[in-house]
């Protein structure tokens, strides 16, 4: 991986701006995928031998569902804490995304100080301070925890691929364990989520491997689809992602 890498999980990074397009596959197309890529990028140095690790994802949201229903200032942002297999650290992330263009910006915080964090107690500095007052200022909560294993290969600068598969989330409960939900998961796709992320013009490569498929890229939100899956699209008005 290269080190200037901004989605390594080691790596502290505050913002960046690049595309990301996805490509939604059957396990099959993704395994040809992922032998291809083994080949051609370089494999995840933090994951086993395939480049694989498990990423938690627990996604903030208002009582109204703003950020599922893009509502007003929420529209193409999402607020989320995310945890690489059995870190004793997570990111604090901001992410908005305006068709294939993806800014986010993100801080390191200890997962012991989550839960006061998230309730506006302490007083983080920097972007951790940002991320809190917005948390504290838009109302939002965490209501899904998404859980999947991801395979990262990484090609020249900032080129990246990733295969995550089968989607799963719990529901939160008030007062849970953000990272350690009780009960059994949902189970949101058995497909295989395929991300090209890079800064700037496309790399050949990807061109290749979507030539390879012979497929368009298309829209997949983890979190709205597990919103779906796990009954919270009731909640609020009627969607705005249709």
């Amino acid at each position: 991986m290269s080190a200037t890498n901004p989605e390594s999980p080691r790596k502290t990074t505050t913002q960046f701006i690049r595309y990301e397009l996805k490509v939604v596959l059957a396990r099959a197309e993704a395994e040809r995928v992922q032998a291809w890529a083994a080949e051609r990028l370089s494999t995840d140095p933090f994951g086993d031998s395939e480049g694989t690790y498990e990423i938690r994802t627990l996604y903030l949201d208002s009582p109204e569902m703003e950020i599922y229903h893009r509502l007003g200032e929420a529209r193409g942002t999402k607020f989320r804490v995310r945890r690489y297999g059995e870190e004793g650290k997570v990111w604090l992330e901001r992410k908005r995304r305006r068709g294939d263009r993806v800014k986010k910006r993100r801080a390191s915080w200890p997962l012991e100080g989550l839960t006061q964090l998230l309730a506006g107690r302490g007083t983080p500095s920097e972007w951790a301070g940002a991320f809190q007052e917005a948390v504290c200022d838009r109302d939002l909560a965490p209501v899904l925890l998404v859980v999947y294993p991801r395979s990262a290969f990484s090609g020249e600068g900032s080129a990246r691929l990733t295969l995550d598969w089968g989607v799963k989330v719990w529901r939160m409960a008030p007062d849970e364990d953000p990272f350690d939900p009780q009960g059994d998961p949902i189970d949101v796709t058995d497909d295989v989520i395929l991300e090209l992320k890079y800064d700037g013009t496309m790399p050949e490569v990807f061109d290749e491997v979507l030539k390879m498929l012979g497929r368009d890229t298309t829209g997949f939100s983890k979190y709205s689809r597990g919103v779906e899956a796990a009954g919270l699209a009731t909640r609020g008005q009627q969607s705005a992602n249709g």
